[in-house]
């Protein structure tokens, strides 16, 4: 294997080349609270193999609640996980002039500490009580249900992104060009069940080596590079594959807990910038330099014939296939060239400097569909393109390919327009989804209903304005989800700071305050917040949009022009009447300073 130093470089090659991608790719496993302790922690943050892979224990905190449990004394470990909490929020933040730097409030921070301090361990066991002591059904039903959704997300989704972001590091060391949209690469080959599973079984068996606590120590790098080989080949079982990457890592736990070491001093340096430097270099520096360490012994595997190492069959995401095959696997490009060019809509002037700057359509819906269908066309033949020519990964050659998944339908592709109403039932949906989401959070937090927002009806129109904007003025990039991310953040603290300026300097009233957040301005913006709305902004403009615009597209225009009018005069009746007696209150305003600190994500113009 190489010497340490020489991975270094390459991973310092990839991420030069990559950066801005595979930082959003950590960022949001921090935001999920899936790995890297949001950054912020030492060892934690930096641990490639993932730092929050374990469901059930991962810190001291942790399995001092865990072992009170087990030993029958709930009171206790509730007890335990409350100090943990309390000790996170009692940290002090710095002022720096009119900035903030401080990360002990906000739903990133509370998600993260919930999870270290065991509190969620506490929550299941109360409600094994509670439904052992046959108290309300429905509660037990309210408890299950709780228990099922989470645990659904958190393996078919949470879990499973730790191997997908790890199969865009793979393509990145390999590939110049690596599409954001490999993310859903294990939906794409139907195998994303299979990888969850695997990841599951890796992570329960970790927690229960974790009990041993030596035992969860050698056996967290028995399991390391479960995520990568997952990654390569989502169709291997869950203990072909834990199987597997103990033999990979047969003689070389040691090397990887000296690498671990390596990064000390990255780490300590982080520190001094409050988590700063982990979030957007030092993270997903390390991330690269583990990937090509898989990169080796995957090679060393197969020369030495380790049982299993058949498995590892994606020879084309290490090395790039010879001309010949990528020549004959897209032998179909100039066949793609001459149907987009038959099928070429014509539009005025106009209309293509609307749809292409900020892919609003306004002109016959049925146009519109066949335009829309040929530049996904455009899209995936350039795509495939690059492919052909060696600079992006080329999926025909995958062994699970199968191209009725792995192309685009046009269906829910991001490369697309939206007609004026079509945008307008967006603005009301996202504002409707914004208030679920402070209501939601302030009757978990506080158990009261409290009306959020400066409007009477269940709407935030900053949420539809943020959400809105972000999707039309970064219709140029969103060809670039990483010039896109950092646009919207940019939006989007425009958006909230301009706001809370101008409710104050009407009202004299504050309806959400940052004061204590990491990297705040005035209590208006914070550096969560405004990282929480990019990845925000990235979901709408590459999932959520194109969903909801295929489900509007389906009704008639006859109709939906009609519940547009109806309900965007309703909205703007409550806008007006608020401009003059806005919603205010316990809870909404005053409360916001004095008692109630809004986690950072909620938005209350």
């Amino acid at each position: 294997m190489p010497k340490r130093k020489e991975l270094k470089k390459r991973a310092r090659r990839t991420l030069k080349t990559h950066y801005f991608l595979l930082v959003f790719l950590c960022l949001v496993s921090m935001f999920w609270g899936t790995e890297f302790k949001s950054g912020s922690s030492a060892l934690g943050a930096g641990g490639a193999s993932g730092g929050k892979s374990s469901i059930l224990t991962g810190n001291s905190a942790k399995q001092t609640v865990l072992g009170d449990i087990l030993a029958g004394n709930i009171a206790a470990g509730e007890q335990t996980s409350e100090q943990a909490m309390e000790e996170d929020a009692s940290r002090q933040p710095v002022n720096i002039g009119g900035l903030e730097v401080g990360y002990n409030k906000g739903v990133l921070a509370n998600a993260v500490n919930q999870l270290s301090s065991g509190q969620l361990t506490v929550w299941f066991a109360n409600a094994l009580v509670s439904i052992v002591k046959s108290q309300k059904i429905a509660t037990a039903l309210f408890v299950l249900l709780g228990f099922f959704v989470y645990s659904f997300i958190w393996i078919f989704f949470l879990n499973l992104y730790t191997a997908a972001m790890r199969r865009l590091f793979l393509e990145a060391r390999s590939y110049e060009k690596v599409s954001f949209t490999h993310l859903t690469h294990f939906f794409a080959v139907r195998r994303w069940r299979r990888a969850a599973l695997t990841m599951l079984v890796k992570s329960v068996f970790l927690d229960f080596w974790t009990l041993t606590i030596i035992g969860g120590i050698i056996k967290r790098y028995s399991y390391y590079l479960v995520p990568y080989i997952v990654a390569e080949n989502p169709d291997i079982k869950p203990l072909e594959a834990i199987t597997l990457s103990r033999r990979m890592m047969d003689g070389h736990k040691r090397e990887f807990f000296v690498a671990e070491l390596s990064f000390a001093g990255w780490l300590i340096l982080s520190a001094f910038t409050g988590g700063l430097l982990n979030i957007f270099f030092t993270t997903p520096y390390i991330v690269c330099v583990f990937s090509e360490y898989y990169a080796e012994l995957r090679k060393m595997a197969k020369e030495n014939h380790i049982p299993g190492a058949d498995r590892l069959d994606d020879e084309v995401l290490f090395t790039p296939a010879p001309e010949e095959r990528l020549v004959t696997a897209y032998s179909d490009i100039v066949e793609m060239e001459k149907t987009i060019q038959e099928n070429e809509v014509p539009i005025s002037k106009w209309q293509k400097f609307l749809v292409e700057w900020f892919g609003v359509w306004i002109g016959k819906t049925k146009t519109k569909r066949a335009y829309q269908k040929n530049e996904n066309r455009k899209f995936q033949n350039r795509r495939d393109i690059q492919a052909q020519s060696g600079e992006a990964y080329p999926s025909r050659l995958n062994p699970l390919y199968r191209a009725s998944e792995i192309h685009l339908t046009g269906k829910i592709s991001f490369i697309r327009c939206y007609t004026i109403w079509s945008l307008i039932l967006m603005f009301l949906n996202f504002s409707l989804i914004g208030w679920i989401w402070e209501v939601s959070l302030h009757l978990i937090q506080f158990g009261e209903f409290v009306n959020r927002g400066t409007l009477l009806g269940p709407w935030l129109p900053i949420y539809g304005m943020g959400g809105m904007v972000a999707l039309i003025l970064t219709n140029k990039l969103k060809k670039n989800p990483a010039l896109t991310f950092l646009w919207s953040i940019v939006i989007c603290g425009v958006i909230e700071y301009s706001s809370a300026t101008s409710l104050w300097n009407r009202f004299h009233q504050k309806w959400w305050d940052y004061s204590g957040y990491f990297l705040n301005v005035n209590g208006r913006i914070c550096a969560e917040g405004l990282l929480v709305f990019g990845i925000g902004c990235v979901m709408v403009i590459y999932l959520i949009a194109p969903i909801m615009d295929m489900i509007f597209s389906r009704i008639k225009t006859q109709i939906v022009i009609p519940i547009c009018i109806i309900l965007g005069g309703i909205f703007m009746t409550d806008y007006i009447h608020s401009q003059f007696h806005p919603n205010s209150g316990e809870g909404v305003t005053e409360a916001v300073v004095t008692e109630y600190k809004a986690p950072a994500g909620e938005l209350r113009g």
